[in-house]
């Protein structure tokens, strides 16, 4: 079964409409469809009652798409973590700091991250003064560069009159 087949089925059962499925997968409605039709000759029954005006799942089809939304979830996120891994920024970083301005710069970084890379956990705690920010990371190296980037921008792009800016490290 080409996976193709399964990605449009999956997205055309949430979409209930061919020409947002065939946008979402950057395809033809022709396709969309030629795909549709060869899962259902595969399964030997139809998925989709369709009409001019909508399309809705059968119960077969209903069926089929809770069976297979969980594995389907659980390929895409084991690629995401193979990738994360391969690119060095999965597992936990622990990120220490001791001051506001550090603690302040530490959060905002933690946020940012957690949006644009949610497969990085980061466990934030404060240490005693004088450590300023420190990490230990099991996440990899790649994980530590990409945290001080962020950071530094972060700090950057702080008002330059405000008295908390200072350079991060």
């Amino acid at each position: 079964m080409d996976h193709s087949e399964l990605d449009c089925f999956l997205v055309l059962a949430e979409e209930l409409h061919f020409g947002r499925t065939a946008t979402r997968l950057h395809l033809s409605r022709a396709r969309v469809s030629q795909l549709i039709q060869k899962l259902e000759r595969r399964v030997g029954a139809p998925l989709f009652t369709r009409t001019s005006r909508q399309v809705a799942l059968t119960a077969l089809g209903g069926r089929l798409r809770d069976d297979l939304a969980p594995h389907h979830r659980g390929i895409r996120d084991a690629l995401a973590r193979a990738t994360a891994s391969a690119r060095g920024i999965d597992g936990v970083l622990h990120i220490g700091f001791s001051t506001p301005l550090a603690g302040e710069i530490v959060m905002r970084t933690t946020e940012r991250l957690r949006g644009s890379h949610p497969e990085l956990a980061v466990s934030v705690c404060e240490v005693p003064l004088g450590y300023g920010v420190m990490w230990r990371s099991g996440a990899g190296s790649r994980a530590i560069e990409l945290f001080g980037r962020v950071a530094r921008g972060i700090a950057r792009d702080m008002a330059p009159g405000d008295p908390r800016r200072a350079s991060p490290g």
